[in-house]
């Protein structure tokens, strides 16, 4: 599965490229002339480099070819704001988490500044914008209510939460079936925080069975942001990453394989009968067999373990050259045929769209006002309620 024997876009191979400079040492000289090509679209490279949240990374391997042109200069500004934004939510992640833990609430970070500092060592590659922290279900409303004292506020884009007292913040935390919450604070620095607050590792739809406490278990106390806190160990920041990669995101960015190729170089003695047996653990062999796969092939020029069925394949890759977001109905339909081509135990359309459908019809305080709300025994109709009420209200939008 060599990716120079393919009919990858000449802007793909220079994101390839990039990733294999930046984290693998290649070669400079095949970056450098694919930069350097009279033929790039550079208005559709900007799109995908946006898309597959790559932007330091990808001027990090403009600047060690001393390559700039406008477009890098762009992206050059946007990775000096992201290290001095790394500096101010990672100082806010240390005072959040020891917060927390001196009121007696377990925390773990969770994905962006702590796979920064364990998988990137501080270096500026990683894209990210957001603080994200796991508890206990149990303990999520003490924490909430915590962070709102301390001036987060919840945030949304679909609807206005106007009070924040136990019965609301029960009910989002009961019913809110993606499992965390988005919270604001604008800081004296004038950045604005968001932390993505979780509670669990994903949406209820998943059969995966990767669950808090086990996350929790596997945790030690260490230093972290110059203080004495729960952090994960090398297994648990491993089991993150495929859960949010692969078994949610279902590998459609290649943030998802920066992210595996850093952590393959942090931990080299890993074999693969060890991350597999990981992987198995969550009901994640074959998510993380074909993202293994890809990687070997795509990065690693190297024979892949398990080969990948040519129409799975075709689909991840569509979405790396189209570099569109799965916000239409045939963007998440597509994204929904490979997660349900991902799972360990086969799963027809029927199935999946019964999850789906059990998954889309709480209401919930988080979600946009539907028409109508029927009680929760009745499920599909609750879910055919909110389908034509998004119709109704984006259709009312479109007017206005």
């Amino acid at each position: 599965m060599n990716y120079q024997g393919s009919r990858f876009t000449l802007e793909l191979q220079i994101l390839l490229e990039a990733v294999k400079l930046c984290l693998l040492n290649s070669p400079k000289d095949r970056f450098a002339i694919l930069i350097n090509s009279k033929e790039v679209n550079w208005q559709k490279l900007n799109e995908m480099v946006i898309y597959h949240r790559i932007r330091p990374l990808f001027y990090e391997a403009c600047r060690l070819v001393d390559f700039k042109n406008k477009e890098v200069k762009v992206f050059e500004k946007f990775s000096r704001r992201q290290a001095i934004k790394n500096l101010v939510i990672s100082e806010e992640l240390g005072r959040v988490l020891l917060l927390l833990q001196e009121n007696g609430i377990e925390v773990i970070p969770y994905k962006g500044i702590l796979f920064i500092e364990k998988l990137y060592k501080n270096k500026i590659l990683r894209e990210s914008s957001d603080i994200d922290i796991l508890v206990k279900p149990r303990n999520a409303l003490k924490a909430i209510k915590l962070l709102i004292q301390e001036g987060y506020a919840i945030s949304t884009t679909h609807a206005e939460i106007t009070s924040v007292d136990d019965h609301v913040l029960t009910e989002l935390i009961e019913r809110t079936q993606i499992q965390e919450l988005s919270l604001l604070k604008d800081l004296p620095s004038g950045i604005n925080v968001h932390i993505d607050f979780h509670w669990a590792v994903g949406e209820t739809f998943h059969q995966y069975t990767l669950g808090v406490d086990e996350l929790f278990e596997e945790a030690n106390v260490e230093t972290f942001q110059r203080r004495q806190l729960l952090i994960p160990n090398t297994k648990t920041i491993f089991k993150m990453m495929l859960n949010h990669h692969g078994g949610r995101g279902c590998w459609i960015r290649l943030k998802d394989f920066s992210d595996m190729l850093a952590f393959k170089n942090q931990h080299p003695e890993l074999e693969f009968a060890t991350l597999q047996t990981w992987a198995a653990e969550m009901k994640m062999s074959r998510i993380f067999a074909i993202g293994n796969a890809i990687m070997q092939g795509i990065f690693l020029d190297s024979e892949p373990h398990q080969q990948i069925e040519p129409k799975l394949q075709k689909h991840i890759f569509d979405y790396w050259e189209t570099s569109k977001e799965y916000d239409h109905f045939w963007s998440k339909y597509n994204h929904r045929n490979i997660y349900r081509q991902l799972q360990d135990t086969p799963m027809s359309w029927l199935a999946l769209s019964h999850q789906l459908v059990k998954y889309y019809a709480i209401p919930n305080e988080m979600e946009k006002k539907r028409l109508v709300v029927f009680p929760d025994r009745y499920v599909y109709l609750n879910a055919f309620t909110k389908l034509v009420s998004y119709a109704w209200f984006r259709a009312r939008e479109k007017n206005t």
